[in-house]
């Protein structure tokens, strides 16, 4: 992860990314004065680094310069730091899928025709692998802080309405769900922490499903 790393301390992750990013930002918001913001560009960086483990209360107090007691003040107690955290995230994830240029690319990766446009859910780029692993981190969070995982339900919904509407149709419920899956699982694939499938494989593979 060295490669990724900024030489600006706390919020250094994925700097490089920042250029080809959606609304010019990504999924960090660096300039941001919102506590939910500043928060979530922290967890990009230790997620990114170390998986969802990685995210101590310690860790992000000691980034963002003040004792646990008080970051923990900021949201009120730690299942709605989460909470916001997972919002944030989720809100950015979306924004980030619906990026009209995802599907404008084309080229080999990325078809233009309307029945593969959901390539645009899978990571094309070495960066989107890394904003995949931390929505992955926070969904496994979600299986464990039932307020994450409310959250994580609303954006999996969003993401469903997404599919729908790329596959170009009236798509059958059944459909959308396999889609969905599929997608899931492959980002999963790509993302494992040991014999990650490479990104290519993983666009092959979607396209033969589909």
């Amino acid at each position: 992860m060295d490669d990724f790393r900024g030489t600006g301390g706390g919020c250094g992750l994925i700097r490089s990314m920042w250029s080809s990013a959606v609304s010019d930002q990504g999924m960090l918001r660096p300039s941001s004065v919102n506590r939910g913001d500043i928060v979530t560009d922290l967890v990009i960086d230790l997620i990114a680094e170390g998986g969802s483990h990685a995210v101590t209360l310690r860790g992000l107090a000691d980034r963002v310069g003040v004792t646990s007691a008080g970051l923990v003040q900021w949201f009120g107690n730690t299942d709605r730091m989460w909470e916001v955290m997972a919002a944030t995230y989720g809100d950015r994830w979306i924004a980030f899928l619906q990026d009209p240029m995802r599907f404008r690319r084309g080229g080999p990766l990325l078809p233009s025709t309307a029945t593969h446009r959901v390539h645009g859910l899978l990571p094309a780029t070495d960066e989107e692998v890394i904003w995949t692993r931390v929505w992955l981190a926070l969904v496994e969070v979600g299986r464990h802080r039932h307020r994450v995982g409310v959250v994580i339900d609303r954006v999996e919904t969003e993401e469903c309405a997404v599919i729908a509407r790329l596959l170009g149709r009236e798509p059958d419920l059944m459909d959308v769900d396999a889609t969905a899956a599929m997608v899931r699982g492959l980002r999963h694939a790509i993302c494992a922490p040991e014999l990650p499938i490479p990104v290519r494989r993983a666009h092959v593979a979607r396209h033969l499903g589909g």
